[in-house]
């Protein structure tokens, strides 16, 4: 993941990662620096990407953090339906037989598992992303950070 700082005015690179740096500043929609801005844009997920993406027009790290926190979060939700319609789906078609039962639930029981070490995954990228806001830093997501490009 490429990350960009706005501390100071100086550029580096660090590792394999590459750092830009530029000054912190106050936003001006909602008068919070912007690394608070960029952080808080991940609170609530897209809701709050949202209310940040149209209260910073002019401020470009907050209204990338807050493009990124939309599509993160809207991915994150897209999974989680697809997950548990097919959930539902197994629960459905292990009712046919006692034979099937055992072996969609099963299948059913891996799912939600797998389902389950996402969503923690999930968790632990949130916080990691709203940490290098607050930071400064500009963290990329690999897919995420592409189409927050094209929105913000």
């Amino acid at each position: 993941m490429a990350t960009e700082d706005v501390n100071t005015d100086t550029s580096t690179e660090q590792s394999s990662e590459s750092t830009t740096e530029h000054t912190v500043q106050e936003s001006q929609g909602t008068g919070l620096d912007s690394n608070v801005a960029g952080a808080l844009a991940y609170l609530f997920g897209a809701l709050t990407g949202i209310i940040f993406y149209v209260l910073e027009p002019e401020d470009e790290f907050v209204r990338f953090h807050a493009s990124q926190s939309i599509v993160v979060s809207v991915g994150f939700f897209v999974l989680a339906f697809a997950t548990s319609i097919l959930t539902t789906v197994l629960g459905l078609l292990g009712g046919a037989s006692a034979g099937a039962s055992v072996a969609f639930g099963l299948v059913s029981l891996v799912v939600s598992l797998v389902w389950l070490v996402v969503a923690l995954a999930g968790f632990g990228l949130w916080l990691f992303l709203m940490l290098r806001a607050y930071q400064g830093k500009r963290t990329r997501i690999p897919v995420a950070a592409g189409i927050a490009d094209r929105i913000a």
